[in-house]
């Protein structure tokens, strides 16, 4: 079973011949799944059942549709070499730690360095929900003394052989005691139990505003190029729980809604940014979050040893998603081909700084 267009937890699947037998979700959104994938079908018809002819069919109306593109160049996003802040994990990344992994990417094939998880109050999960309005309360001191990205940033940005900053952030899981969880409760899908986890209301136009703020407001401040945005929670429970009596499927529809205005008007006020849509890796992947963002980490599946896996997993969503991006496990030729998708991330970069003479940070 798999996604077909609207961000929600209902499915549709097909059998062996590529004819849809079965849909899963509300009523209210179930005909738009149906319509697409019959569409598909319909592709497929007097081609002596090529099920590739429908692919191509879909590959090429994501491609001339769907995809976002840059605003100045009219090229597709997500075409990008970005490397992991991996010095230090799963311990907070520290400043220094970053500024010296940015320094020792620049001057090399790589494009993009991103900042994950962890450097926020609270850390990572706990500390998600932490997000604060003046953004400077959110940002760990211990790690960042002056409570900001801004070193980072700059360095990122630094002439000659610049590379673009990537931050992540998890903006709709709150973990229990967290700032929202705390001072805004409202926002707050979930909260009829205090020690689980919660759902920020997209739906809620004062819950998304909220977000948009804060969001927007870093995106300015760290003069960032790609915000990676991240979901690590199963939202259907929540959502089924805050329906009304025969109201089902309502708050999802809503909270769906929300999410891609949410998107639609951090993109609108920063032409040229990018959304990461790394979702608990790769878990957002329909025609609507793909008009909007990209997959750069399309699995949390990570195994080095394991290349044959990252080739199954190219070969078959490529099917579906034209851009998404995984793993370089490896500089030899072998792990280096497995990983090659339409953009990557160098995810161990101790390869890079061994093939360079560098000595890795400690």
């Amino acid at each position: 079973m798999s996604p077909i267009g609207y961000s929600t937890s209902s499915v549709a699947s097909t059998d062996t011949k590529n004819r849809l037998t079965e849909t899963k979700g509300t009523e209210l959104l179930r005909s738009m799944r149906i319509a697409y994938v019959k569409t598909l079908q319909k592709s497929t018809d007097g081609i002596k059942g090529n099920a590739f002819a429908g692919f191509n069919a879909h590959r090429r109306y994501m491609v001339r549709h769907k995809l976002p593109r840059d605003p100045v160049t009219n090229t597709i996003n997500g075409s990008i070499i970005a490397s992991w802040s991996w010095i230090g994990w799963p311990s907070p990344p520290t400043q220094s730690q970053q500024l010296w992994h940015v320094e020792m990417v620049r001057n090399t094939s790589v494009e993009y360095y991103w900042l994950d998880a962890g450097w926020f109050n609270g850390g990572f999960p706990g500390g998600v929900g932490n997000w604060q309005i003046p953004i400077d309360r959110t940002v760990l001191r211990s790690c960042y003394p002056n409570g900001t990205l801004a070193p980072l940033a700059d360095a990122c940005h630094k002439s000659p052989s610049s590379v673009g900053f990537i931050v992540w952030f998890e903006p709709e899981r709150v973990a229990p005691h967290t700032y929202i969880a705390s001072t805004f409760p409202e926002y707050v899908l979930g909260q009829s139990n205090p020690s689980a986890e919660g759902l920020l209301n997209l739906g809620d136009d004062e819950a998304r505003t909220y977000m948009h703020d804060y969001l927007s407001a870093a995106v300015e401040a760290y003069s960032l190029d790609v915000l990676r945005l991240d979901f690590n929670i199963a939202p259907g429970p929540i959502w089924s729980a805050a329906d009304e009596v025969n109201r089902s499927g309502i708050v999802e529809a809503r909270y769906v809604d929300g999410l891609y205005k949410l998107w639609d008007t951090i993109l609108e006020g920063h032409p040229g940014l990018m959304i990461d849509d790394c979702s608990s890796g790769g878990r957002r992947i329909d025609l609507e979050t793909l008009s909007r963002s990209f997959p750069l980490w399309r699995s949390d599946y990570g195994a080095p040893g394991d290349m044959e896996s990252l080739q199954s997993m190219t070969m078959g969503l490529s099917l579906f998603a034209p851009v998404s991006s995984g793993a370089v496990w490896g500089w030899d030729p072998y792990r280096w081909r497995s990983g090659l998708t339409y953009s990557n991330h160098t995810t161990h970069t101790q390869y890079m700084y061994t093939k360079h003479n560098h000595t890795v940070y400690s």
